[in-house]
Formats: C-alpha cells, structure tokens, sequence
C-alpha cells in the first residue's frame, strides 16, 4: 500500500511474520537489542547524528527542575532550543561506564525523552521478568530498537547526570578510583547545576582526605557558582572539614565578593573572621561588607570586625563609612557598643560616633552610647559640641537629663556649650528633670553674671515652687553674687506663688548677703503678700 505519509521516505516495509531484524545482526547489536520489544515498522528518516545533544548551552535561557516522590523522579531541562524530560520509577540500575542501563527492578520504568528544534526522540525502559524491555520512538512513530537509540541513550544518560545528583555518590566514588580528585575535578567542570557541582564537591570532601591546594580548587569553583546559596554552603563545608588555613582565607574573600546574598555572604565573612586575618583582609572584609543591604546582616559582621581588634587605621576610617549606613537603631547602637568595647578611639573617631548618634531615632539607643562616651572621653572642644547637640535632639525629659548629668561632671561649660545646656534644660517639661539639670550646672560650674542670669532665665520655667526654691537655694549657696546676681535672684524668687517657699529664699538670701539699697527694698516688696508669720521671718532675716 501506498506510503500513508507523503513527507516522510518509505525506506521499507518489514514482514510481521518473518524472524525478529536483530537475527542476521552482528554480536554486538543483536547483545544491545536484547529485551527489545521487536515490532515491524516502516524505517523513519534517520536524525542527524551531527546535531549536539540537548545539552546546556552557555548562553540563553536554560532551566533544571527534578521533582521526587517516593521512587518517583521527574527531570527536565531545557535551553533555548530543546528540551529533555526523564521520568524514573523504581530502581534503575546503570552502567559504569555512564552510557547504558544494566538491570532493573521488575515494574520500574526509565522514560527519556528529547526535542531538539522540530526533531523528537523517546524512549522506555521497563523491568520485567525477563530482564529489560526496550522501546523506542522518533518524531512520534515507534520504531525498532537499533544501534542508534543505544548510540543516543549513551549520550544522554552523561547529561543526565550532569544535571541531577542521581548516583552521584557512587559517581564520586568511582571517578577517585579512576584518576583521584583530579578526575572528579574534570566531572565538575563538566555539570550544569550549581546544586551538583556543591553536591559532588561535598561528597569529595567527606570521601578523600584533600591536600591544601585541592581545598583551594574547590574554594575556586565555589567562586564560579551562581546559586548563592550553594557557594556559601560549599565555602563553609570547606571551612568545616578543614579549617581556615591562611592559604584559604584570600580565596574565599575573592569568592565572597561574588555572592549577593546578604545572608550568605555574613555566614562567609563571620567564618573568615574567626580565623586569623590581617588587618589588610579586616580592610577587605569591611569592604566586602559595605555590600550588604540588610542592617541586620551588615551589624553582625560589623560587630564582630570590631570585636576582632584588629582593625588598622584605615581601617577603622572604613568601618565608620559602613556604620553610617545602617538605619536600624538596634543595630546601630550594637555595633557602637562593640567599637566602643574594642580599643581607645581617637578624638576624630569620638567626634564620628557623636555625630552618629544624632541620625538615631530612639531615645534609649542614643542615650546609652553617649552617656557611655560621658563617662570614658574627656570631652572638650569638638567633641562636647558633638555630644550637645545629639543629647539635644532627646525627646525623653529622663534621658536628656541623664544624658547631660553624665557629662556635666567631666566637661567645662561654658560659652556656647553653656548655651547649648539651658537650651536643653529649656526644652525638658520636666520641672525635676529641669531642675536636675541646673543644679548639676550650679553646683559644678563658676558663673559669670550673664551665665547666672541665663540659669535663672530657665528657672523662671519651672511651675513647681518647690523646685525652683531648691534651686535659688543652690545659686545662693555659692556666696559669689553680685549685685546683678542678688538681683537677677530676687526677681526669679517674684514667680515663687508658694508663701512658705518664697520666705525660705528670702532669708538664705538675707542670711548670705547684706541688703541695702534697691535690693533691699525689693525684698521687703516681696514680703507683702505673704502671711503673717512667714512675713515676720523675712524681715527678721533682713533687719539682722
């Protein structure tokens, strides 16, 4: 009968009652065909054995997936032109050599099948009882098992495991029998999966015990590696099994460099900073550092960069650059607190972290590192400036009292850190946090007449009589006034409402200083209003 399909040639038409094609077959075919299901079938154009097998291209896109379920595997890849898919039931067991299939389970099944372009192969291997049945189909006929299939299947099989980590542990085990480590080097340069290469890799590491150099091979190709999750799992299981040799510590900085991901890269960069590096590497961390978005990430290895104390000068100027880009306030402050733990700063990397604190938003963070720089550095000049003005920007009343308590003790105020002082005092709705921070001020500080009448300026604000009455006490105390001061005291004493409170300042005042004139006479005005026993009390103090 005619050819039913004009396009494809009729080569030939076999006999369904003749001997199976494979008898009048040389040894070797007939031995691959065995198992074979024979079918009669017309003879299909043959494929052009020229045409490279479906393999990873180095450019377009390309993709791998496996799937597992029980002893179910599915495996495709694909690049721009082709696509592969093998599905794998049961156990298969293959050949040494990579290029057949020797024996298998009785009902498991090895499906393969290829699209190059418009050209389609496919594939079934399935365990009987007997053995293997083999078929075989091209561009959707089923034909006759032949040399050529056993030809393709030799070819893809290697791809296979190129691809996929099936039998990769005794792939591994065979390549060191056959020429060590270096052959199993020659196979890693061959696979097309980040996930295989790190998995033969591993499995390497765990079957030979390597020298130096070969660790450093590895340390290479973990370079190479796009996932960056498996260059960081292979550079640690390097570190793992063998330590961090300082021939190691170069390489994996440079490896390092090339993984994006923030996690990855602070698992790599902490492991290099708990070996011994030199403060050049240190410089190299950071900088590798500065890489990472994650403020979290970036804190913990800047924080352990500074617990290192090894940091060089330069250094040091790049780790600041790197802590400014933190925003986290958390972890801002915990790295600050690990510079700090670690080595005097200079004056100019004291001013670097005052100026710091003031991008910070909580109150608690900057707190705690200033009053910390407070109570260690004799600030003066710059620095006070520095400190000021970040303790200025508090909105916590207790924190910016406390903050200004922990450096009035060490500082000289004066002059526009003076200034900077009764500003912040000025902003602290607080009366006794107010107060705290002018007595802490009165008590440490020798005023001039405009200082004082600047004091009182920021005492007139308190609405508790109480506290400003403890605070005139304190200014009085002092025994220095003038008459400007005695002035600029009694007139502060005019906003005391309480009688009580009011009398009391009066007779500390006429006790500690001689009345005449103008001030006298103030004095008495501000008895008028007050009650009768607390007016004879004043003016008792004053007629002494």
């Amino acid at each position: 009968e005619p050819f039913p399909n004009p396009e494809r040639a009729p080569l030939g038409v076999s006999d369904p009652i003749a001997e199976p094609p494979s008898a009048g077959w040389p040894e070797p075919l007939r031995m691959a065909s065995a198992g074979a299901r024979w079918m009669p079938s017309v003879t299909p154009r043959r494929i052009d054995q020229s045409q490279e097998l479906c393999a990873f291209a180095e450019d377009g896109i390309r993709s791998v997936s496996t799937s597992r379920d029980d002893e179910e595997m599915r495996i495709r890849w694909e690049t721009d032109d082709c696509r592969v898919e093998v599905d794998i039931d049961g156990r298969v067991v293959f050949a040494d050599d990579d290029r057949s299939i020797v024996s298998m389970a009785r009902g498991a099944r090895f499906d393969v099948e290829e699209r190059v372009g418009r050209d389609q192969r496919r594939a079934r291997f399935e365990g009987t009882r007997d053995g293997i049945e083999r078929r075989y189909w091209v561009d959707g006929d089923e034909v006759e098992w032949s040399a050529e299939a056993d030809r393709w299947i030799a070819t893809v099989l290697p791809e296979l495991f190129r691809h996929t980590t099936l039998n990769a542990e005794s792939r591994v085990r065979r390549f060191l029998s056959e020429g060590g480590p270096d052959r199993v080097f020659d196979e890693v340069a061959e696979l097309h999966s980040d996930h295989v290469v790190a998995t033969y890799l591993e499995l390497l590491m765990e079957m030979e015990r390597l020298e130096e150099e070969q660790y450093a091979q590895i340390i290479d190709f973990a370079a190479e590696v796009e996932s960056d999750h498996g260059a960081g799992e292979l550079l640690l299981a390097v570190v793992e099994t063998a330590g961090l040799q300082p021939a190691f510590q170069g390489p994996m900085l440079r490896a390092a460099e090339e993984i994006e991901s923030d996690h990855q890269k602070t698992r790599v960069l902490q492991a290099l900073l708990r070996s011994e590096l030199s403060p050049a590497q240190i410089d190299d961390v950071i900088e590798s550092a500065s890489t990472i978005e994650s403020d979290h990430n970036l804190g913990m290895v800047l924080a352990e960069v500074a617990s290192s104390g090894r940091m060089a000068a330069a250094s040091r100027a790049s780790f600041l650059r790197a802590l400014e880009t933190i925003e986290s306030d958390h972890n801002h402050g915990l790295v600050l607190e690990a510079f700090l733990d670690n080595g005097r700063l200079t004056d100019a990397e004291v001013v670097a972290v005052l100026q710091m604190t003031e991008g910070l938003d909580s109150d608690h963070t900057r707190a705690t590192i200033l009053q910390r720089v407070g109570a260690e550095y004799p600030l003066e000049g710059e620095q006070l400036t520095a400190y000021l003005r970040s303790a200025a920007r508090l909105e916590s009343d207790h924190q910016m009292a406390a903050t200004t308590e922990a450096v009035i003790e060490r500082a000289d105020f004066s002059g526009e850190h003076l200034d900077l002082v009764l500003t912040m005092a000025n902003r602290v709705d607080s009366d006794h946090q107010r107060a705290v921070i002018l007595e802490r001020l009165v008590l440490r500080e020798e005023l001039s007449s405009r200082e004082l009448q600047d004091v009182l300026e920021v005492a007139r604000g308190l609405d508790s009589d109480h506290q400003l009455a403890t605070t005139l006490t304190l200014v009085l105390e002092d025994e220095t006034l003038n008459r400007e001061g005695i002035q600029a005291v009694l007139e502060t004493a005019s906003g005391i409402e309480s009688g009580h409170q009011r009398a009391m300042v009066l007779m500390n005042l006429a006790r500690l200083y001689r009345l005449e004139g103008a001030e006298r006479d103030r004095y008495i005005e501000l008895t008028d209003d007050l009650s009768r026993n607390d007016r004879e009390r004043a003016l008792s103090a004053v007629r002494r």
